[in-house]
């Protein structure tokens, strides 16, 4: 009697609390990517994906979004009414028109691809647990189907008894229970199992059949009267008045023994199965057609309905508190304690209700209607619960709620920011410090307020026991100590302090104690602080507008910011529950941390937002009284159930398809991937909860030599989609994480082989293999090309190289220098100093350039002209009377940008000096070297007017001396190195002006030198 009493009264609570209570379900339409209205079946794969069956075709959902697929060229019906979830990933589709369509995993594909034959009229597709699947038609036909074979066999032909016929369950091999709407037969031996009606009745042979399988292997079905319970032959009936059972259109399990049964048009009736018995819980959208309902890995309950689209009824399960809504009030603080749910808004006013009666009238209070003076702004701060009573914060003005009654109430002189208790003092937290006075001297200073204003302002402030601007203040009663909130950072006072001042208090020579010295953690913590709460441990929590919250404990300090998993770093405000469980309201969502052990950092983050069912996620305050949540929020108030998951549970992240060079292949058992240019990979990570807060990451490392270093770093992107291109042939593991854009965090992750391959002629491995080959055979002939080309060379560089030697030796040959160190010493003799040392200086300097030359592969001309003149000047110097001498370098020539080997003309101006005997001609004597340029040719010209090339060839011979010159010798060798290794030719010529002129004489030297 007591029984059916309390449930009487829970019920009569519901549809009270349901009065005032809005249920928060999201409801998704073709506005938000269904391709049609009307509902099926929703179903759950293997994989987690919702399947969902419409008017209009079929459409996969992650969560995130719905994806319709296109079935052009596979049916001709895109209104399919069932969905079949098989094994291996198999999922089986019926349209309207009794056709079949498979989708494998991959893709769609007609039932002939997989049975090798086809079906008509097709309502339902089954499969056992014996390798068998079974194919239902409406005409009573019944096929099986051996998967290792690809048999199909004939069960029953068309018959009257199993005409639009169900499985309900293969219990055993080759045994098939089928309900017909009147009966649950065996086919084969037409045993009826058990009765659906009493008689069999073809009139309503079309009733629905529904049976359902328990997961401890009963069944629950209804008949024409009632829902029974089928257990090994034994039938129990659950009698359930509530239900229309003539409308009744499935039955299916839920979570924790849930029993959802739709219905027609009277809405989705919860119940909790205990043993034999159904606890009603609740009817979902009442008067709504249900079509059918299915759970998600998350426990949120989808439901299908007719013309109306998807609803979710989240596992957080919430409700909107419409009563509540004030019109332009936002909630901006909330209480649950013994005078009820209690709610301040910011235009002054705040609400009550006794929740012991739901439905008890809501009371509602406008601060301003206890005070008469003028106020900076209207909101109601905080509701603090202190020794049972409720004590509301206006700007200036506090009020003491007991019993459902205003005890007091009046103004401090202040700006109010908090109020807590340690014994008998009262705390208050203002701009200009913290007051501290009994209930009695707050009452008289109350009283003082209303006669005289100025008194009692000046009483007010004497009372500061702490004189900084205070935003928060909490007592810690195991440690004795009260802590303040400031704009920079804390302060402290201990418990006795404050009650030996209080004592001493004369309103006029007491002053303010100081902060305590701070532990060296917080001396230089100087966030501003917006809240602050206590642990049951006595550890002090405290919440920062920047930083997130910390929490003090044991002379240290631990940070829980967005980095570790709180949804944001503005905390508005802090509250711990009886259970110890700390809750945090910010602007970017509600967190409910658990803390084990927090300097082990053992603590679990949930956060709680719109995808909740929250009107913002924007938190003002939350009140939890046992599992029951209310929450503030600008747009209103949400009640919810706290069953909330922690935000460390791992959301599944799976491969949605594969396109190798635009073709679709296979992702299951790792196989091999045959491709070209592009590899695009779909992927998603499932979650309803985590929708609207998800970005990606991606890598693909190599596990073999060669590795595809575009794609060896993470890469972060918005859409589960990703793009490989010229992925080299390789083992690789493809990493894919679901990242929370709320925290950062790595919420899901996939981590799988992939193995790539190309065809061999399009190997990119053996192109390169064969390439290699190839290449090295022309490294080898590079190589011995090369080889030899390198010893020729360095042959030509040492040969040059002692070319150059015998070119110095030849151009500083001892004659020379006995002939200028003669010439100075003649200038001694003569008592010519100055003559002297200046053909010394003259022959200092070309010593000096010949040498720097020696050094040099290459002069510019400029050095050369330069070199030239000098030595021909050091000439002049040993005769009386020097010939002259003429050097020219054509305007077209920029004698700096032309670079010529070193000491290469010299031999021919020696020789023009030497053997021209320029020096006896005196000054009839003439040398001159003109310089021009054509088509990168160089040309120096050198003519002299002397003896002649064939008149000196005469005297050298009368004298006995053969005529050879070294210089140029060496000169002709150089060049044919020159020309050998360097581009152009390099070439010289000397002709005796005599031979072409008899009325000539002297020698021209034409010298063609390449240039770049």
């Amino acid at each position: 009697m007591k029984i059916n009493f309390y449930l009487f009264l829970f019920f009569s609570l519901f549809i009270s609390l349901s009065k005032a209570q809005q249920p928060y379900l999201p409801h998704f339409t073709t506005d938000n990517g269904l391709p049609g209205n009307t509902i099926y079946k929703v179903v759950r794969d293997e994989q987690d994906f919702l399947w969902v069956a419409t008017n209009n075709g079929i459409c996969r959902f992650d969560g995130q979004k719905f994806k319709t697929f296109s079935l052009k060229g596979l049916v001709n019906d895109v209104e399919f009414i069932d969905v079949y979830v098989g094994k291996r990933g198999r999922i089986w589709f019926i349209p309207f028109s009794g056709d079949v369509l498979l989708f494998d995993g991959l893709q769609f594909k007609t039932a002939a691809s997989f049975f090798g034959r086809t079906f008509s009229k097709v309502h339902q597709i089954f499969e056992d647990d014996f390798g068998f699947m079974w194919i239902m038609q409406t005409d009573g036909t019944i096929f099986r189907f051996n998967i290792a074979t690809r048999q199909t066999t004939y069960i029953s032909d068309s018959s009257p008894y199993y005409h639009s016929a169900t499985i309900v369950a293969i219990p055993k091999l080759n045994t098939i229970w089928v309900n017909n709407g009147a009966d649950v037969m065996e086919v084969g031996s037409n045993k009826t199992v058990f009765k659906l009606l009493k008689s069999y009745n073809y009139s309503v042979s079309f009733r629905p059949r529904i049976t359902k399988k328990l997961p401890d292997k009963r069944l629950i079905y209804t008949t024409d009267q009632d829902i029974s319970i089928y257990d090994q032959n034994k039938i129990t009936v659950v009698e359930k008045d509530a239900l229309p059972y003539s409308q009744i259109s499935f039955i299916e399990n839920g979570t924790n023994q849930k029993i959802y049964i739709g219905t027609t048009t009277k809405g989705l009736f919860e119940y909790q199965l205990q043993a034999n018995q159904l606890i009603f819980k609740q009817n979902i959208l009442p008067n709504e057609s249900i079509t059918f309902c299915t759970n998600d890995h998350e426990g949120n309950l989808w439901i299908g309905t007719y013309s109306s689209g998807l609803y979710c009824m989240p596992k957080q399960r919430s409700y909107q508190l419409d009563e509540w809504q004030f019109q332009k009030a936002e909630p901006l603080c909330i209480s649950k304690s013994k005078n009820g749910l209690m709610v301040g808004f910011n235009d002054g006013t705040f609400a009550t209700k006794n929740d012991a009666f739901r439905a008890s009238p809501l009371k509602k209070y406008n601060i301003r209607s206890f005070i008469n003076e003028a106020t900076i702004t209207s909101r109601i701060k905080r509701i603090r619960d202190l020794n049972g009573a409720s004590w509301v914060i206006h700007d200036n003005t506090l009020l003491k709620l007991e019993n459902d009654k205003v005890a007091m109430a009046g103004s401090l002189g202040a700006n109010l920011k908090d109020i807590t208790q340690a014994d008998s003092l009262l705390l208050i937290a203002t701009h200009n410090g913290i007051r501290c006075l009994t209930e009695s001297k707050l009452q008289t200073l109350i009283n003082t307020f209303k006669d005289d204003s100025k008194k009692a302002i000046e009483m007010s402030k004497s009372l500061n026991v702490f004189d900084n601007r205070a935003t928060a203040v909490a007592y810690v009663p195991r440690t004795q100590l009260c802590w303040i909130g400031l704009v920079n950072g804390l302060a402290c006072l201990k418990k006795s302090d404050i009650a030996a001042w209080y004592k001493e208090h004369n309103y006029l020579t007491v002053k303010s104690l100081p902060s305590l010295p701070l532990p060296t953690v917080l001396q230089k913590f100087t966030y501003r602080i917006n809240a602050l709460a206590t642990l049951p441990d006595g550890s002090l929590v405290i919440g920062t507008t920047v930083a997130g919250i910390f929490i003090f404990k044991n002379d240290k300090l631990y940070n829980i910011s967005i980095d570790e998993g709180l949804s944001d770093n503005f905390c508005q405000n802090l509250f711990i529950d009886p259970s110890g469980t700390l809750w945090v309201s910010t602007v970017n969502g509600l967190n409910k941390i658990k803390i084990q052990d927090i300097a082990a950092k053992k603590y679990s983050i949930s956060i709680i937002n719109q995808s909740q069912g929250l009107l913002s996620n924007i938190i003002n305050d939350v009140a939890v009284q046992n599992d029951s949540v209310w929450v503030a929020t600008p747009n209103g108030i949400t009640f919810l159930t706290d069953n909330a998951n922690p935000k460390n549970t791992i959301v599944p992240v799976r491969i949605t398809s594969v396109l190798a060079d635009g073709k679709i292949v296979e992702w299951q058992n790792n196989k091999q991937i045959w491709q070209e240019n592009e590899l695009k990979i779909d992927f998603g990570a499932i979650s309803f909860q985590e929708r609207n807060n998800l970005n990606y990451r991606y890598r693909l490392l190599s596990k073999g030599l060669f590795a595809s270093h575009s794609y060896q770093n993470w890469i972060s992107t918005t859409e589960p989609s990703m793009s490989l291109k010229t992925i080299l042939p390789n083992d690789y593991i493809l990493d894919i994480e679901a990242v929370s854009k709320e925290s950062g965090r790595t919420i899901g992750k996939l981590s799988s082989p992939l193995n790539v391959n190309v065809i061999w002629y399009k190997n990119w491995f053996l192109l390169y293999v064969l390439s290699s080959l190839a290449l090295l055979a022309l490294a080898t002939a590079a190589f011995v090309y090369y080889y030899q080309r390198e010893r020729r060379k360095r042959a030509y560089i040492e040969q040059f190289n002692e070319l150059e030697k015998q070119a110095f030796q030849a151009q500083m040959n001892p004659h020379f220098v006995f002939n200028c160190l003669n010439a100075i010493q003649e200038f001694l003799v003569s008592n010519e100093p100055e003559q002297a040392q200046r053909y010394l200086s003259q022959f200092a300097k070309l010593i000096r350039k010949t040498l720097d030359f020696t050094k040099r592969s290459t002069v510019t001309l400029a050095d050369e002209v330069d070199f030239l003149k000098l030595y021909v000047r050091l000439e002049q110097l040993r005769f009386e009377d020097p010939f002259r001498f003429e050097i020219n370098v054509g305007s077209e020539i920029n004698s700096n940008d032309i670079d010529i080997p070193p000491l290469l003309l010299q031999p021919f101006i020696e020789n023009a000096i030497k053997h021209g005997q320029l020096g006896r001609l005196h000054k009839e004597g003439l040398l001159k070297i003109n310089f021009s340029i054509f088509d990168e040719q160089l040309t120096c010209m050198i003519d002299d007017n002397g003896i002649g090339l064939n008149q000196s060839k005469i005297l050298k011979s009368q004298h006995g001396m053969a005529h050879t010159s070294h210089g140029l010798e060496i000169v002709q060798k150089r060049m044919n190195l020159i020309n050998q290794f360097g581009k152009g030719k390099n070439s010289f010529v000397v002709i005796d002006k005599k031979d072409s002129d008899v009325l000539l004489r002297g020698t021209q030297v034409i010298v063609t030198l390449r240039v770049d």
